[in-house]
């Protein structure tokens, strides 16, 4: 009887820590999807050339974000943490020139990536150099996208 207990309460841990681990792990919820690495992406942003049908946003300062996001047309972005950029203007200039600096100091590479819905459809992008998102996907045509706290660099808030 002690050896069943111990199994029933060692599966039934297992399969709260199974439930706990996929609340929480990076990738897209909601709506069964992808996020795939792409050099188009990468290309399009480092070169200031937006890709038809993107909304483009920045998180952290405004003149050093930590990571840009596209959304395409059809989907609204819910977040206020989240501002709205023009990649091919002024804005987008510094930031290109932000991103290659911490690039330099920090020994990093900026990759870009595809999000792409369950259905195999593109509808956005993600650039950064170090950070793993939460993209949830909802029905109602809404897009949530949150980076981890621990991944935040020291003494920023968000």
């Amino acid at each position: 009887m002690f050896n069943t207990t111990i199994r029933l309460t060692a599966l039934a841990g297992l399969a709260a820590v199974f439930l706990i681990f996929s609340a929480v792990t990076p990738g897209l919820a909601g709506q069964a999807g992808r996020i795939e690495p792409s050099r188009e992406v990468r290309e399009s942003i480092q070169s200031l050339e937006p890709m038809p049908g993107m909304s483009y946003y920045g998180i952290g300062q405004r003149s050093s974000p930590r990571a840009i996001l596209g959304v395409s047309g059809d989907f609204e972005l819910q977040s206020s943490l989240w501002w709205k950029f023009d990649l091919a203007g002024t804005h987008g200039k510094v930031i290109k020139r932000s991103f290659a600096d911490v690039a330099r100091i920090c020994a990093t590479n900026p990759q870009g990536y595809t999000i792409v819905d369950g259905s195999g459809k593109k509808v956005g992008v993600w650039y950064t150099d170090r950070y793993d998102p939460s993209i949830t996907l909802r029905d109602d045509g809404t897009m949530t996208v949150i980076i981890p706290a621990n991944q935040y660099w020291s003494g920023e808030e968000f």
